[in-house]
């Protein structure tokens, strides 16, 4: 549960189930009615793990976590290049779909495109979602074609194609029938912790990225290695950290820290957990200057120990 592993941790929890203790399900059920605020991502949350690991299974519920893992890592490598790399592709990608997206009318929790060569105003639309898209419509004797349009610029764009499996030889088929196809473009609610408004006014208050918290993620390090850090410790001690030391402190002040402990943060009801339990207090006072029950403070002297020497 303290890795958000919530899957995992309902598998385990029936199998206690039916040996009698139903405690751990009414646990996980308390925990999901206390998880993170969602942000929507525009393409869902398959386009964007595909984009960033081109393979494996999404699970959206971890998604960010997955995906600043990846980002911590390769932001220590020295050179940075694929990081880079990365944050290109994702920037480019995000633009692409936030260009789509407004081409259509959002429906619930996607965006539908119609597209179609019948009319005037379909052909236009067709023409600019297909150059976004890196795509082109041959036509000919044989019929109606989609194919991949030549040059470097354009094979780039098919990332975005391939992130958003899109169905080109449906496209195909669509139009070759004279019938209009209509492309959807996911809209997604994915869990974030803390909101991603406290993420927006800590590190990117003036910027506006069409992909949202995911894009900004990705362009900075110093959130990914955060984001990371609060996510893999026990939700309740970050609630009580947060109250305590704002985000913009943590990253500026406490990253390091945070990077190798985080995980070591833990409440146990409204007391910080330390080890040895509550017969532990007074040492753990001592050593602190703070004492565990008084979490906040108790967190932040102990992040703050090397800074005081």
């Amino acid at each position: 549960m303290r890795a958000e592993r919530l899957d995992k941790a309902r598998e385990f929890a029936r199998k206690l189930s039916q040996l009698g203790d139903s405690s751990g399900l009414d646990l996980i059920d308390a925990k999901r009615a206390n998880t993170a605020d969602r942000e929507e991502l525009l393409g869902g949350a398959d386009a964007f793990h595909f984009l960033l690991f081109g393979k494996g299974k999404t699970n959206a519920e971890r998604l960010f976590v997955d995906c600043n893992h990846l980002l911590s890592s390769l932001a220590e490598d020295s050179s940075k290049l694929e990081l880079q790399h990365v944050q290109q592709v994702v920037r480019e990608y995000f633009q692409v779909v936030w260009e789509l997206a407004a081409l259509g009318t959002r429906k619930g929790d996607h965006v539908e495109i119609v597209l179609s060569i019948n009319d005037k105003g379909g052909r236009q639309r067709t023409e600019k979602a297909f150059n976004l898209l890196g795509l082109k419509l041959n036509r000919s004797k044989h019929g109606v074609r989609v194919e991949s349009a030549e040059g470097k610029s354009q094979a780039k764009k098919q990332d975005t194609v391939a992130a958003l499996a899109i169905d080109d030889q449906g496209m195909q088929e669509a139009f070759a029938a004279g019938k209009p196809y209509v492309l959807d473009i996911p809209v997604e609610r994915v869990p974030v912790f803390p909101a991603a408004s406290l993420w927006k006014a800590a590190f990117y208050p003036h910027e506006r990225y069409p992909g949202g918290l995911a894009e900004a993620l990705t362009a900075d390090p110093r959130m990914a290695r955060l984001y990371l850090a609060l996510n893999s410790m026990d939700r309740a001690a970050a609630e009580v950290l947060l109250q305590a030391v704002p985000l913009a402190t943590l990253a500026e002040s406490y990253a390091a820290e945070l990077s190798f402990y985080s995980a070591a943060l833990a409440m146990n009801g409204s007391v910080a957990e330390v080890p040895g339990g509550e017969a532990a207090e007074a040492v753990w006072r001592e050593l602190a200057g703070v004492s565990p029950r008084t979490p906040a403070a108790f967190f932040q002297k102990l992040l703050s120990r090397d800074e005081d020497g």
